[in-house]
């Protein structure tokens, strides 16, 4: 279907189950295809983010016909990433790069924060892995 890639990213909501308020995950799933343009693939619904929650929904899409897939990139969820290795095997998958920047800013001191970002966001959007290693020596 879309030989480029998925993109998995999830919204956390309440909702009314019998007579108890649970927490629900709206599953998304997004391809990019040849061309460059991001399409919904799909949106399943779980109770949490867990292996058996997104084992169902890529098992869902392959029997849609999802195929080809030849790059993931998402957050670093064990249950993610465990049913991505499991469907995907095939697939290269990188972290997300706005959860990565999320995670290390979180770590930060908020007065440089501004400062460490900038220096990431070099290595990060470096045309090349030399520039990337190179970007990165400076930001250590």
């Amino acid at each position: 279907m879309l030989p480029d890639g998925a993109f998995n990213g999830k919204v956390l909501f309440k909702s009314r189950d019998d007579e108890r308020v649970v927490g629900r995950a709206a599953l998304t799933v997004s391809g990019i295809t040849e061309d460059g343009k991001r399409e919904i693939l799909g949106i399943r619904i779980g109770g949490t983010e867990s292996f058996s929650t997104w084992d169902e929904t890529f098992r869902w899409l392959k029997g849609r016909g999802l195929g080809g897939v030849m790059f993931v990139i998402s957050d670093s969820h064990g249950g993610l990433t465990q049913a991505i290795t499991k469907y995907f095997r095939r697939a290269s998958w990188q972290r997300c790069q706005v959860h990565l920047m999320r995670n290390l800013l979180s770590l930060i001191p908020v007065k440089l924060r501004g400062e460490v970002a900038a220096h990431a966001k070099l290595v990060l959007h470096a045309h090349d892995m030399v520039e990337a290693n190179r970007q990165l020596d400076v930001f250590i």
